[in-house]
């Protein structure tokens, strides 16, 4: 069944086709920083500088500083003062991606690096993008911090937020609370980079360093792509209080203690009118791959660990979540690979996602429906594939007697759950056993190194055996692939 655009749909559309990822040439003058350096030189690659922070303090619009190999150790709050333009940002890279190393002093099982954190932007933080725009941050590998990036816009709420932010070709490994922190900013990308948290203190999921690997608070037209999570974030992506506009795409979690994608973060719990964060609006989530992992994990090596939560609307108004396959998610109860909290609004489409492999417990089901569901929404759920769930694929809880739109999902190998109500079922849906073009659908090997691998080879071999052959019974319903 093919979705009628709605007006989410138009407005997201448009705002990819005037998306500021922009081409830049490197036309102003290049610096140069090595650890064989020195700060009184002027910079040249024969004459480099010896730190960061202060090659960043030559930059103009149009310039680049070029970071020679090496490992950099303690450098922090490294302070983007300047703003680039449109076509000539300022650039801060890596000579060699991965081979430029920031290594913060924050000590094992420690979630603060720094007692100090704080201090004119903190001493737990490596780089600073703070009301700046047009700006590039490429090719490092950043651990150990507070937070590894931080993008941040002016308090003010009434004043242009910063905008064209572009980090890429990163690695943030085990920093305390974030990978990358984004706060009130606008046209901000992340692509190509990759967050590792493999340590936490005690327990798995809320307990993790490396709380968050990427927030967005209050921001608009923000892209997360083509990025990998690995390990025991609390949140490894997450959209919340305000966030407009934006996109998480073509990304590969494995393993996220809780929270692999988060549209929406949920409201206070002792919100009141005056202190409630505000709605987010228009997120979507698509062609994400969210998987468990063998572990490379510092405490339990050859541990298996699943991501609790893999994708949660909540308090967001209108929201898409497409084209993602999940398999392999445990949060004990009422967690499903696709939960819709009761703030969720307005239009939430739900279509072309499989959902397969839950563990078996109480309720690792398709898609769950909290309780008090009684928001103003159209509920869309089509064209999903639920595979060998332990539970039941669909899960609807609210008690309002809204009719929700659900049709044209394959359940195979998974129950059938019917909740207090029949008004959120459309009968057009397919439980049975459908034809599979390469057979029943096995659960390929996953690696046990955080190894970050083509997102299109790696979608194609996990998705492929949900394909149904011509003349399947169940051929219309379930996924459809374009």
């Amino acid at each position: 069944m093919e979705i009628k655009s709605s007006l989410i749909v138009k407005s997201m559309i448009k705002m990819l086709l005037i998306l500021f990822v922009f081409i830049y040439s490197i036309s102003g003058k290049s610096y140069y920083v090595s650890p064989n350096g020195n700060n009184d030189n002027n910079g040249s690659k024969n004459k480099p500088f010896k730190t960061i922070k202060n090659g960043v303090s030559f930059l103009e619009a149009g310039d680049t500083l070029v970071v020679l190999p090496g490992n950099y150790g303690y450098e922090y709050n490294i302070r983007l003062k300047k703003s680039g333009r449109d076509n000539s940002p300022i650039v801060v890279m890596a000579e060699k991606e991965g081979n430029v190393i920031l290594n913060g002093p924050r000590k094992k099982d420690e979630m603060n690096c720094s007692e100090e954190y704080g201090d004119d932007m903190g001493k737990g933080v490596a780089f600073v993008i703070y009301n700046v725009s047009n700006v590039v941050i490429d090719g490092f590998k950043i651990g150990n911090y507070e937070v590894g990036i931080t993008n941040i816009g002016y308090a003010d709420t009434q004043k242009e937020r910063p905008k064209n932010i572009v980090i890429k070709n990163c690695t943030f490994h085990n920093n305390g609370g974030d990978g990358i922190q984004n706060i009130r900013v606008s046209k901000t990308l992340v692509t190509n980079c990759i967050f590792i948290s493999d340590e936490f203190k005690s327990g798995r999921g809320w307990d993790a360093i490396q709380d968050y690997g990427v927030n967005f608070y209050n921001s608009n037209d923000c892209v997360v792509e083509n990025s990998y999570f690995y390990g025991e974030h609390n949140q490894a992506l997450s959209f919340k209080e305000g966030d407009d506009n934006c996109i998480a795409r073509k990304n590969i979690f494995e393993g996220v203690g809780h929270f692999a994608i988060f549209l929406g973060q949920e409201r206070l719990s002792n919100e009141t009118e005056s202190n409630k964060n505000p709605t987010c609006k228009n997120l979507i989530a698509e062609y994400n791959i969210i998987r468990p992992t063998n572990g490379l994990n510092q405490i339990e090596p050859k541990r298996k660990y699943r991501t609790k939560t893999p994708i949660v609307i909540d308090n967001v108004e209108n929201a898409i979540v497409r084209y993602n396959y999940i398999e392999g998610f445990d949060d004990g109860n009422k967690t499903c690979g696709i939960n819709i909290y009761n703030e969720a609004l307005g239009n939430i489409e739900i279509y072309n996602n499989i959902i397969a492999f839950s563990v078996e417990n109480l309720m690792s089901g398709g898609i769950f429906q909290d309780w008090g569901f009684e928001k103003d929404n159209n509920v869309q759920i089509h064209n999903n594939t639920f595979y060998k769930l332990s539970t039941d694929f669909i899960n609807l809880r609210h008690e309002s007697g809204k009719i929700w739109h659900f049709t044209k999902n394959l359940a195979y190998k998974t129950q059938f759950y019917k909740s207090n109500t029949d008004l959120e079922y459309n009968t057009d849906n397919f439980r049975g056993d459908p034809e599979f073009k390469y057979g029943d659908p096995v659960q390929p090997e996953i690696s046990s190194k955080p190894v970050k691998p083509d997102f299109d080879s790696y979608y194609k071999k996990l998705t492929n055996p949900f394909r149904l052959k011509q003349g399947s019974p169940a051929e219309g319903f379930g996924v459809e692939f374009k």
